[in-house]
């Protein structure tokens, strides 16, 4: 009896270390949603960046962000305004960037290819906001409570300074549907400081840090600047071509002149990328893009051909930055029409009879394997 006493008691020694680390988070974290809950506006300056196998189809960030919590707001639960820059490990410098979202439309306002995207929130609008959205960071700010619904999966760790602010900092354990993170919150005020996030494996594994530098209450969202003289652009996603209907007509003119059209490649299974070199969700997808033209290398029934949509840039130099050697070049605005296009990047893959498989709307992580498959059934199909 003795020996079962002394294993119960050794057994509560084990727990105990355990049992008050979740207890320390669950404190930290309430005490750090009381503090987001305290006030609905909030001003913050961030710097998120990437590291890792995956970070060459990462985008950092650093902005100035408004966030307002709209608790009536049925598409996002808040009004967001994005302002700064961003980069990827294929652009050479920083780009221009303003993302805004107020309850009635989304813009996304690249200054280097002087477009304005105008988006309708009920359609898929909120996509564009894609390149600037810091979840889990901004996630936690919308819906405080989130923090502590977290807490059963979190454990303390040891205090960190970020900036100089000595922070507590917890672990939340990932699941299958969130990477999980780090948290680091400033002792005094209860604020988030520095999020650190996990996510893939091996080839596609990717760390993100988002430093909170400033953050600030009684926010309100700043007006909108003057963009009169922009390309404005409507994203319409009814205007899209279905699966199955037959693929709009369009050629490009390629940097060094040549002229080629989807019908030039009438019978082979064609992939069409719609991408700027503005855009940095595009640039971000083009390593995988790349990728799979190799995958499909001396396949004489496969064809890759990119559209560059508003484009002004060095498309050659983008494109071997991130060794991807598709055909690509400029069309006109009324063939880009013709697709739908107007939220970038945008894939379509052809069948050999000229008619639509596969669309694909914005930036996805696993568009290569996606697409990949699409086109192997196609051309197993045509066997």
């Amino acid at each position: 009896m003795r020996n079962a006493f002394l294993s119960i008691a050794a057994l509560l020694t084990l727990c105990s270390p355990a049992l008050a680390a979740t207890e320390g988070a669950a404190r930290v974290f309430a005490d750090a949603s009381a503090a987001l809950a305290a006030d609905a506006g909030w001003s913050m300056r961030i710097e998120r960046r990437s590291s890792g196998p995956g970070a060459a189809s990462a985008i950092d960030l650093d902005a100035e962000v408004v966030l307002v919590r709209v608790p009536d707001d049925a598409m996002l639960g808040a009004h967001l305004d994005i302002r700064g820059s961003y980069t990827l490990a294929t652009s050479p410098a920083p780009d221009p960037l303003l993302l805004r979202y107020d309850g009635e439309r989304v813009l996304s306002v690249r200054e280097r290819g002087g477009v304005v995207v105008v988006g309708d929130p009920a359609n898929m609008g909120l996509a564009l906001l894609g390149v600037g959205y810091d979840a889990p960071l901004f996630d936690a700010i919308i819906d405080p409570a989130m923090l502590e619904a977290a807490a059963e999966r979190a454990s303390l760790l040891a205090d960190r300074t970020v900036d100089g602010a000595l922070c507590d900092v917890v672990f939340v354990s990932a699941t299958e549907d969130d990477p999980g993170a780090t948290w680091y919150f400033d002792a005094e005020s209860h604020l988030p400081r520095r999020v650190d996030v996990m996510s893939g494996e091996g080839p596609d594994a990717l760390a993100t840090t988002t430093i909170v530098r400033t953050m600030r209450p009684g926010a309100s969202l700043p007006a909108t600047d003057d963009l009169g003289g922009w390309v404005q652009k409507s994203f319409d996603p009814a205007r899209i071509p279905a699966i199955g209907d037959e693929a709009p007509e369009i050629s490009i003119r390629t940097p060094d002149g040549r002229s080629i059209a989807v019908s030039d490649h009438r019978g082979k299974v064609v992939v069409v990328k719609f991408w700027a070199t503005w855009c940095g969700a595009c640039v971000a997808g083009l390593p995988a893009m790349g990728d799979l033209e190799r995958r499909f290398a001396g396949n004489e029934r496969v064809a890759f051909m990119g559209v560059n949509c508003w484009d002004k840039g060095d498309i050659g130099q983008t494109l071997r930055r991130a060794r991807c050697e598709m055909d690509s070049g400029v069309a006109a605005d009324e063939q880009i029409d013709a697709f739908g296009v107007t939220a970038l990047p945008m894939v379509f893959v052809i069948d050999p009879g000229g008619r639509i498989a596969y669309v694909q709307l914005g930036f996805r992580p696993d568009a290569e394997a996606s697409i990949s498959a699409v086109v192997e059934s196609l051309t197993d199909d045509a066997d």
